[in-house]
């Protein structure tokens, strides 16, 4: 079970029974064999035993007016026995009779999470005390609940945790439910305030990769993993969540390479910074076929990526600040036709394909002749206007850009001799 904040302990039903049983017979006892009995109660050291003298007075005094007190005897027993599940049961009754318990809020709110069960009615009676524990914090902490002798910053922190508490709760609640987005929202809030928290590290990396976030989660169950001292989770869960992060990683990446990075960096911070990304298998593969292809084609790499740019979404951004402003690189075409044909100053160009009219090269100067379709030249200039549909780059260029346009035909006179 969660070590719950210094707000409600064990200890207390101690304190309650001393309370209970240090005057003789003050009002509010059946009659004297009740009080008898509580004192009974106050001298058995056993959990076990006291649980059943406990279920003796419930059972010989069942509508006593010291009902509620007796249930947080019970939570008191239950606990040093380590018996979560009639914790919760005893403080869902002590809501059932009394809504705004204090002591009911609190143990279902923290319990909840710990049942396991994801029961309706459980997640019900555990989310409807989280939601009550957040509202009533200022009412449960107010200045005059505060024990004597506490300082303002101690009792301002028993409030943080309550309300930590609640958060943790109504996200449990909702993941169980089904609401990975809520979830997540209120696991993510929980770690904004409390980034230490292992548990709530492994349960956000639960929810996103429930919601297909591998990096993400990857780095919340490395985040996990990597917490030590308070906080931390049991040994076995922790190896748990970092295989399960390194598992994410490799299937997200394509193999295990960077994962000790993120594991460091989720291990510096509660989220990743922004714009933080990691190459999918599919990118590095795209990755490395490209550079192949840089090594052994570069014009026509160069012409795939910029093709690539301008059919993208920004594909319009791309051209006006990034290709408009500055030079091409070398690029290489197949000529398909020239226009006018006799002394042409437009010619269209294939660069992906020998088939497909993809840049139209406007020459500052005509030239005196035509190129045969299927030849290849090579050129650089500058982009000039650009349709994305159909895919259309027009490029500004001097003769002395272009490489490859063939000789002059010879005269005819010199063809018939």
């Amino acid at each position: 079970m969660m070590k719950p904040p210094a707000i409600l302990t064990g200890g207390l039903a101690i304190a309650l029974l001393t309370a209970l049983a240090a005057a003789a017979a003050p009002p509010g006892w059946t009659n004297r064999a009740e009080y008898d009995l509580v004192l009974k109660i106050r001298a058995e050291a056993s959990p076990q035993k006291r649980i059943e003298l406990l279920n003796q007075w419930k059972k010989e005094y069942p509508q006593s007016e010291m009902r509620q007190a007796r249930r947080e005897l019970f939570l008191g027993a239950y606990q040093a026995s380590g018996d979560i599940v009639h914790m919760f049961e005893t403080a869902s009754e002590m809501l059932a009779e009394q809504p705004d318990n204090f002591v009911g809020v609190y143990w279902c709110t923290l319990l909840t999470p710990e049942m396991k069960d994801g029961q309706p009615a459980t997640l019900d009676v555990g989310g409807k005390a989280a939601r009550q524990l957040r509202a009533g914090l200022d009412g449960y902490f107010a200045p005059g609940q505060k024990p004597q002798g506490m300082a303002d910053a101690d009792w301002g922190k028993r409030k943080t945790a309550a309300g930590l508490l609640a958060q943790r709760a109504m996200g449990w609640v909702e993941w169980q439910r089904g609401d990975l987005p809520a979830a997540g929202g209120a696991f993510t809030g929980y770690l904004q305030q409390d980034p230490g928290s292992a548990e709530i590290a492994s349960w956000l990396g639960f929810v996103l990769a429930s919601q297909n976030q591998p990096i993400p989660a990857a780095w919340q169950f490395f985040r996990a993993s990597s917490r030590h001292g308070e906080g931390a989770l049991p040994e076995v869960r922790s190896r748990q969540v970092e295989d399960l992060a390194g598992r994410l990683y490799a299937a997200y990446h394509g193999s295990a390479d960077g994962a000790d990075k993120l594991r460091a960096a989720a291990a510096a911070s509660p989220f990743p910074p922004a714009g933080f990304q990691v190459e999918s298998a599919a990118m590095v593969r795209q990755r490395m076929a490209e550079e192949a292809l840089r090594q052994a084609d570069p014009e026509l790499a160069a012409w795939l990526r910029i093709h690539g740019q301008l059919s993208g979404p920004d594909g319009e951004k791309y051209f006006a600040e990034t290709l408009k402003p500055s030079p091409l690189p070398k690029l290489r075409g197949t000529v398909i036709r020239c226009d006018p044909p006799d002394k042409p100053d437009r010619i269209w160009l294939g660069l992906s394909s020998a088939g497909t009219e993809e840049v139209v090269l406007k020459v500052s100067v005509p030239f005196s002749y035509a190129a045969e379709p299927g030849t290849q030249i090579r050129f650089q200039g500058t982009a000039d206007s650009f349709v994305k549909e159909p895919f259309s780059l027009t490029v500004l260029a001097g003769p002395q850009d272009i490489d490859g346009w063939p000789a002059a035909p010879p005269p005819p006179e010199a063809a018939g001799k």
